[in-house]
C-alpha cells in the first residue's frame, strides 16, 4: 500500500479537497493514520491491530461504546444546566434545608353534625387546623406535642353602637380536651373607639352554652372618653386541679394582670372539664359613642 506522511494541516486540506486517493493510507507526523476520501481516523488496517486501552479494532466500529457517549451527563455547572434554589447550589454534598415553605396541605375530615356550620380539618405540613373561622367555629391549630399553643382564634371585627345596653359582640366555643390540672389559659383582645366622649366597656365570660344567663365574669377593661384604644389580657392558672383555678378580680377594671395592681388574686374555679363557651360584650356610656372589639384569642400553656 502506498504510504506518505503528511502533517495534519496537509491531509486536511486534501480531505477538504477531496484529492485523497482510495485505497492509499495516510499517516500524519504524530504516526495517525487516515485511509480514503473520508479523511477520518483508522485503528487498524489489514494484518494490522490498533489497541484502545482495552478495546481493540476499529474505534468507530464500537457502536455500544458511540451509544454510551452520546448518552453522558454533561458536566453540570450551577445555574448554568442546572438550577439553584432560593440561589443555593444543588451540587455538592450534604442537605439543603427549605424553611418557610408549605409542603403539604391534606384534607382530613368534616364534622357534619351542625349542617349549618361544618368544622373542616386540614392538615398543613403536618399541623392540624380545625373551624371555618366564623364565630361558632373558630379557627384552632393542633400543633401537636408543644408547650404553648394558640387553641381559639377570631379577627373579625365587630363594632357596637347606638345604645347603653351590654351586648355580646362575639362568643365562640373554646376546646377543652388539652387544658388539664396545671394549665394556664390566656385571654387576648383588641379594643377600640370610633368615636363618642362616653366610656367604653369591654366585657368577657365564660359560660356552659351560648348565652350572658348564668354566665361567670372574667374580666372587665374600660376605654375612658378621651381614649379610643387598648388591650386586654388574663390569665387563669390552673392550681393542681381542672377545677381549681385563680384570675385577678374580675370587676376590676384593667388593661392586664401582668402590671402591679392593688388587688390580690381571687378564686374564679371554673371548670375546664365540661363545655365552655367565651362571650365578649360590649357597653357604652352614651348612644352616640361606638366601639370595636378588634380581635380575640385564647392560649394555652401546659407545663
Amino acid at each position: 500500500m502506498y504510504e506518505k506522511i503528511y502533517t495534519q494541516d496537509e491531509l486536511k486540506r486534501i480531505n477538504d479537497a477531496r484529492t485523497a486517493i482510495p485505497g492509499h493510507r495516510y499517516v500524519d507526523t504524530w504516526g495517525n493514520n487516515y485511509i480514503g476520501t473520508s479523511y477520518r481516523k483508522i485503528n487498524s488496517l489489514a494484518g494490522t491491530s490498533a489497541v484502545w486501552g482495552n478495546i481493540t479494532g476499529d474505534i468507530s466500529d464500537q457502536s455500544d461504546l458511540i451509544a454510551l457517549f452520546a448518552t453522558k451527563q454533561d458536566l453540570l455547572v450551577s445555574g448554568v444546566n442546572i438550577k439553584t434554589v432560593n440561589g443555593i447550589s444543588l451540587l455538592g454534598p450534604g442537605d439543603i434545608t427549605i424553611v418557610g415553605a408549605v409542603q403539604s396541605v391534606t384534607g382530613l375530615d368534616t364534622d357534619n353534625t351542625d349542617p349549618l356550620n361544618p368544622i373542616v380539618k386540614i392538615a398543613v405540613d403536618g399541623v392540624t387546623i380545625t373551624g371555618d373561622g366564623t364565630s361558632g367555629n373558630p379557627l384552632v391549630a393542633d400543633i401537636g406535642s408543644c408547650n404553648q399553643k394558640l387553641i381559639a382564634y377570631n379577627n373579625l371585627s365587630v363594632t357596637h353602637t347606638g345604645n347603653v345596653t351590654q351586648t355580646v359582640v362575639r362568643s365562640f366555643q373554646i376546646p377543652t380536651t388539652e387544658i388539664d390540672a396545671n394549665s394556664v389559659i390566656e385571654i387576648l383582645a383588641q379594643f377600640g373607639s370610633s368615636g363618642g366622649a362616653f366610656t367604653k366597656t369591654l366585657r368577657v365570660y365564660f359560660n356552659t352554652s351560648n348565652t350572658l344567663v348564668g354566665a361567670t365574669l372574667i374580666g372587665t377593661q374600660q376605654l375612658s372618653a378621651a381614649q379610643f384604644y387598648g388591650g386586654f389580657r388574663r390569665q387563669i392558672v390552673n392550681k393542681n386541679s381542672i377545677n381549681t383555678n385563680r384570675i385577678i378580680p374580675t370587676t376590676t377594671v384593667q388593661v392586664t394582670d401582668i402590671s402591679n395592681l392593688t388587688v390580690n388574686m381571687a378564686n374564679l374555679n371554673w371548670n375546664f372539664s365540661g363545655t365552655t363557651w367565651l362571650i365578649a360584650t360590649i357597653q357604652l356610656g352614651g348612644a352616640a359613642a361606638s366601639a370595636t372589639l378588634e380581635n380575640i384569642q385564647v392560649k394555652l400553656s401546659k407545663p
